[in-house]
């Protein structure tokens, strides 16, 4: 049996299974840097510091720590649902994000 595609606004991802790494990656890939992703998932692009206060500087650097955790959050979605359920090794695809 065939699996259903994982359909993104921005691609169609194959579900990731022991014959079609090569596929999936090219795919799973293209989505992600779409999204502007794809650094977070190689461990590129680091978690910036949570700000506190409400000064200028803080409320800026809040924008940017909200659109990195947007986007680190986006990436563990498309990869989780980019995963083969019929493969009990393949159930919790968020570690491949790296925080």
């Amino acid at each position: 049996m065939t699996s259903k595609p994982f359909k993104h606004p921005l691609g169609t991802i194959e579900l990731l299974d022991s014959t079609n790494y090569a596929t999936w990656k090219r795919q799973c890939s293209r989505v992600l840097k779409g999204i502007k992703a794809w650094r977070i998932v190689l461990g590129e692009e680091q978690e910036p510091n949570d700000p506190v206060g409400f000064a200028a500087a803080a409320v800026a650097e809040r924008a940017l720590y909200n659109d990195y955790t947007t986007r680190r959050d986006q990436a563990c979605a498309i990869i989780s649902g980019c995963q083969n359920n019929g493969r009990p090794e393949m159930t919790d695809q968020r570690q491949h994000v790296r925080r």
